[in-house]
């Protein structure tokens, strides 16, 4: 009867372990969400729309989950050797509307922020598979992104009303494209339920 209950509490932990290992293996990268980029322009949906949306995505992760990534503004060269483009740092700081949950926040200077090796380390590190991608921009940068977490081997997943975009066309174009190569959709509704 020992040995049975003994067997019985082991499966017990290794249940939990497993539960625990599987809920660290999700994160939510927020892209971009930076007033300064949107800040007197149309967007859609509108600024505080989005951030809000991005909010309610942030509550349905643990907060150490949640990654925020930055982006640099650029300046443009034009000399007699060509025409270069070079980050101007430090990064516009992150909207103020938007719950700073966690610590995670990297700095890119190209669309895909898996061009950030401090980003691919911590989800290594996490042993994350699966990405959850919100922020700005579907045609843009949450595209470019969402296509280098796929090449980088990861479940990629974005949620519509929590992305942005200059162009509905476009937008509808980046979702089609990402379909096909398979990222997934998840409506903000269902993001609790698609754990």
């Amino acid at each position: 009867m020992k040995s049975l209950c003994a067997l019985w509490i082991c499966s017990i932990g290794f249940l939990a372990s497993i539960q625990t290992s599987h809920a660290q293996r999700k994160s939510l990268l927020i892209i971009d969400v930076q007033d300064k980029f949107y800040r007197d322009k149309s967007i859609y949906p509108p600024s505080d729309e989005l951030v809000n949306n991005i909010n309610r995505a942030i509550q349905t992760m643990p907060p150490d989950d949640v990654i925020y990534i930055k982006a640099t503004e650029k300046v443009l060269s034009i000399s007699f050797k060509g025409i270069k483009t070079y980050p101007i740092t430090p990064a516009p700081g992150i909207d103020t509307r938007l719950n700073v949950v966690s610590q995670n926040v990297f700095t890119k200077n190209e669309a895909d922020a898996f061009t950030v090796d401090s980003l691919n380390e911590i989800l290594e590190r996490k042993q994350v598979q699966e990405l959850f991608i919100v922020g700005q921009l579907a045609e843009e940068c949450v595209y470019q992104s969402a296509m280098g977490g796929l090449k980088k081997g990861y479940a990629v997943t974005i949620v519509p009303e929590a992305i942005s975009c200059y162009s509905m066309d476009r937008k509808e174009k980046a979702y089609k494209k990402l379909i096909n190569k398979g990222v997934r959709i998840v409506p903000l509704n269902e993001l609790s339920s698609s754990e």
